[in-house]
């Protein structure tokens, strides 16, 4: 799994997951609004294409949006797919 913030369209800072159940990420770098350093970044609204979702962003240290988290998961056949086949019944040939 890769996550990225993309702040603008050539800002783009990898993130790390402090713990498996974090409710935040941390970007590298400080945020760009109050300088704080390391900052969590939190998502919101969740969208999701094949092998990505993405959510807008905010900062945990002002609470001021700060541009998109993208989340890219390694995927056999898509996200819908590898749902479907994990949760689907079981087949027996």
């Amino acid at each position: 799994m890769k996550i990225h913030l993309h702040v603008t369209a050539t800002d783009v800072r990898a993130c790390t997951l402090p713990y498996p159940t974090a409710e935040a990420v941390v970007p590298a770098g400080a945020c760009p609004h109050c300088e704080t350093a390391p900052f969590h970044v939190s998502g919101g609204a969740i969208a999701q294409g094949h092998d990505t979702y993405t959510a807008d962003a905010w900062t945990r240290c002002c609470g001021k949006p700060i541009g998109k988290l993208v989340v890219t998961v390694a995927t056999l056949f898509g996200i819908e797919e590898d749902d479907r086949v994990c949760h689907g019944r079981c087949r027996v040939y």
